[in-house]
Order: structure tokens, then C-alpha cells, then sequence
């Protein structure tokens, strides 16, 4: 059995690629991504995930449709012309909704229970802010776990799946769609009893994840884009829909998945906006030999290790043999051997999902420090921002045991020790030796002898200030790379 998703989409550069990690995580096979004229990245970001998986791109026709709502008709027709007679199911959905399974191991296995049905119903299940004010770096399907319950009205609405060869061509709505014989049914294989484009609200089996608020970042940029078009500067629709009401969290082994493609789509984009910046394509490669570095965890001589309390938390201490949640990690390079660079892997991947060191200044998800050595013990360091001079110092465990970056010297408090990893996953290919500014960036990147992937790309962005970083992002060639830092 083959599945299809169509989806026209404008201006969700933020979170696009989370879509397509996702859905291709839980088994789609094809994408019809339709892109409404973006002016953000979308559609470099889409064009780029498209050379890594099966995704049709185009970009909608404005001159041949002026009204949006029938832009999309037009779009969802012919992606559903071009699924038949190879996709036994094609959806229907927004970039902010996500397909939910429940208990099947992907979307095949699920749509395999309605072979006597031609098109099946899924219920919006609408998720809150969860408590978040500005966008994260997490997908989307990781960031958001608070929804509403089932007694939001809103939730009535349903998004569709149909056989494409049963599709009559006679737009109702983006929700329900009119199929040869009205075999319409939920995701229980009951035959839908409609109202309008709303039916019994439905999560058991399969839904459709509606992240409609996200953060109120988000939310405050959805309603610049549609102010006086359906939306008006108001709380009101805020209000409405960021419903926290109960907690649960994705299927793991989607997730896990999901994180997987959302990095190969990273390295694409970076391998895109490199590549663009040089005139031609750049390969991704592994690390070359004349390439020499280290990867180090960091304890105290006392023992107590330094981690992450999550995946977008705070520099921490663990002491007596306590679990580690997330790893830290610390970078030195031996033709830079005075700089550090503390990061968290996933994988074989830097992580670009900013943690917090408090009392640092900065917020990033690699951290830029000068080392010094203890003169009498050379296995003693002390790491002191490049940006305020000061140390960082980690606390007894009878003093909070917390971690900061807030001493003007360096004594007890603020030893560290570098232990050396057996293995890392993690691949560089430069060395960010003397980048200092923008311009120190962008005259590596004309080295045509260096190789600059993913990895690379994030030490190195490490170096920079984030005036600067929001003047490579802001470039137009930025565009594709503005999501990931």
C-alpha cells in the first residue's frame, strides 16, 4: 500500500522541515508539497529536502487563480490527479497539522483497515502553547504536549484521506472531500454521520494533531501575516484556542525517526546555502585527516559531570553517580588548542536546540570558551567566556551545585577537568580557527579546499555575535539556514 500527503503551504519556514521529518517518519511515501509564492526559505528549505526524499515541489499559480481558498483547490486536484493509479491514499492537510497514529506502526498499517472505504475522516485534536512564549528549535511534534479536551467545539472538524481513483472533482471545503459511493468513514471504520464539515470528535486510532497556536512568537507573526485578512489584533483567537488542557507526548519511535530525517535535512540546507555562497555545489563528506580534534566530557575532580537537565535546559552538575538526562559534550581543536566549544550531540549531530548557561549573556546550543591551565596541575582547567571576561564556576552540591558564568577569577569553584571520549559520532571537516566575524565566515567559506558541512557550519556560527548571525541569516542566501540557528 502507497500513501500521499498534499499540502499547500506559505511562509512556514520555521517549521516546515519538522513536517516533512515527521510525516515521513510515519510511513508517507510521497509528498505533494504546493508552495503559495513564500518569502521566507520555505521553499528553498522544501526544494532542499526534496533531493533527500520523494517530494514533488511546485509552486502555485497565481496569474491563473487569484483567490487563495481556490489556489488550494487547484492544488489539492492536482496532487490528487497525479497519486492516481499509484497511491492507494492521498491526504489533505496544513502545515500545522500532523497525522497522529495510535498503536499502529506506521500510516500503511493503519489505512489497511479500510479496504471497502473510499475516503477516511480524521479529527482534529487541537494543541496548546504549552506554556511557551518565543518559537523553539524543537519539532513541533516534541515541543507541544498540552491539547484540549474533546469538548472543544473546533475539534468537530476533521482533515481527509481519499482514494484518489474514487475522487469526484467537486470542491466542497479543504476538510471533506466528495468520493464515488459516499464511503466515508472515521478512524473506527464507522461511516461518518456529518454536519456540514464536522463529525463526532474521534482521537482513538488516528487524528490529526492540530498545532494551531504553537508559541505566542507564533502566534503574534500569524496574525502580522493576516491582519485584516481573516485574522485581527486581538487575543481573542489566542484565548480561544491555546488549550493546555491534558498532557501526552508522541509515540517515541516516530520521534526518534522524525529527528533523524529533520537532521538530513539540516545538512542539506547548509550544503544548499553553502554551495550558493560559492558558485557550486558543495559535497558533504567526512572528516579529513589533516583535520584534528578532540571530543571531552567535562568533571570535577570531586566527580560530579556536567550535562544538560533537557534538551532545551540549563548547564548542570550530577552528582554522586546521579542520571545523566543529556549529554554535554566539549570540542577542542589541536590547531586551536586555547578555544573550547561545549555542545550536545544527537548522534552524529551537533544539536541546534539552544540550552541556557545562566549568568552567561548568551543563548546558543554551542558555547565559545577560552581555556587557561592551572600552572601547578595541568589537569586543571578553568573556561572563561570570550564575550565578558568572566569564568564559569560550579557549586558545591551543599552550595545549590549550580552552574555559572559570573567570576572575575578563577580559584576552587571554578576547576574543570577535560576527560577524553573513547568515541564520537560527531564528523568536522574545519576548523573555525580565527573566525572572529562575518566576514572571517565568509572567507572560509570561499576556501575552496575546505569542506564545510553541518557540523562545521554550527561550530563556526558558535564564533560569531548574534548581531551577527542575524545579518548572515537576514542575506538572501541566508534564508535557507535562518531556522536552524
Amino acid at each position: 500500500m502507497k500513501t500521499a500527503v498534499a499540502l499547500f503551504v506559505k511562509n512556514e519556514a520555521q517549521d516546515i522541515a519538522a513536517w516533512i521529518a515527521w510525516h515521513f517518519a510515519i510511513g508517507i511515501d510521497k509528498l505533494f508539497i504546493y508552495d503559495d509564492h513564500s518569502q521566507d526559505g520555505t521553499y528553498e528549505i522544501v526544494k532542499g529536502a526534496s533531493e533527500i526524499f520523494d517530494i514533488e515541489l511546485t509552486r502555485s499559480d497565481k496569474n491563473k487563480e487569484t483567490n487563495f481558498y481556490w489556489r488550494q483547490r487547484d492544488c489539492y486536484f492536482d496532487a490528487c490527479r497525479k497519486a492516481q493509479g499509484t497511491y492507494d491514499w492521498i491526504g489533505f492537510i496544513d502545515a500545522d497539522e500532523y497525522i497522529s497514529l495510535e498503536g499502529f506502526g506506521d500510516i500503511s498499517a493503519f489505512l489497511r483497515n479500510f479496504l471497502e472505504s473510499n475516503a477516511v475522516a480524521l479529527s482534529w485534536r487541537i494543541y496548546g502553547s504549552s506554556s511557551r512564549v518565543v518559537k523553539t528549535k524543537l519539532g513541533i511534534y516534541e515541543a507541544y504536549n498540552h491539547h484540549s479536551t474533546k469538548e472543544l467545539d473546533d475539534n468537530t472538524l476533521v482533515k481527509s484521506f481519499v482514494r484518489p481513483d474514487k475522487m469526484i472533482f467537486h470542491y466542497e471545503n479543504p476538510h471533506k472531500f466528495t468520493v464515488e459511493g459516499d464511503l466515508y468513514v472515521d478512524s473506527l471504520g464507522n461511516k461518518v454521520e456529518w454536519n456540514g464539515a464536522c463529525k463526532q470528535v474521534i482521537w482513538e486510532n488516528a487524528c490529526i494533531n492540530h498545532y494551531i497556536c504553537r508559541s505566542m512568537e507564533n502566534y503574534v507573526d500569524r496574525i502580522k501575516r493576516r491582519l485584516g485578512v481573516d485574522l485581527h489584533n486581538s487575543t481573542v483567537y489566542w484565548d480561544h484556542f491555546n488549550r493546555n488542557d491534558l498532557f501526552r507526548t508522541e509515540n517515541d519511535n516516530f520521534i526518534n525517526s522524525a529527528n533523524r530525517n529533520l537532521y538530513k535535512i539540516k545538512e542539506r540546507c547548509v550544503s544548499h546555502y553553502i554551495s550558493n555562497l560559492r558558485g557550486q555545489n558543495t559535497e558533504y563528506k567526512n572528516s579529513p585527516d589533516n583535520i584534528g580534534f578532540d571530543v571531552f566530557s567535562l568533571r570535577k575532580k570531586s566527580g560530579a559531570i556536567l550535562c544538560l537537565n533537557n534538551k532545551e535546559g540549563h548547564l548542570t552538575q550530577v552528582f554522586d553517580g546521579g542520571e545523566i538526562h543529556f549529554n554535554l559534550s566539549a570540542l577542542i581543536y589541536r590547531d586551536d588548542p586555547k578555544y573550547v566549544y561545549l555542545f550536545s550531540a544527537a548522534g552524529e549531530h551537533i544539536s541546534n536546540v539552544p540550552f541556557h548557561i545562566s549568568e552567561d549573556g548568551r543563548f546558543g546550543s554551542v558555547y565559545q570558551f577560552l581555556i587557561e591551565t592551572n600552572e601547578h596541575d595541568q589537569s586543571i582547567h578553568y573556561l572563561k567566556s570570550p564575550i565578558t571576561d568572566k569564568y564559569l564556576t560550579f557549586l558545591p552540591k551543599d552550595n545549590s551545585g549550580g552552574v555559572a558564568c559570573d567570576r572575575e577569577q578563577a580559584s576552587n569553584w571554578e576547576e574543570i577537568c577535560f576527560v577524553k571520549k573513547d568515541k564520537s559520532e560527531v564528523k568536522l571537516n574545519a576548523s573555525p580557527k580565527d573566525i572572529r566575524s562575518r566576514f572571517d565566515f565568509f572567507r572560509d567559506v570561499a576556501d575552496l579546499n575546505k569542506t564545510i558541512g553541518y557540523n562545521d557550519f554550527m561550530v563556526m556560527m558558535s564564533c560569531l555575535s548574534d548581531e551577527e548571525i542575524k545579518l548572515i541569516s537576514g542575506l538572501e542566501h541566508g534564508r535557507i539556514i535562518a531556522w536552524i540557528l
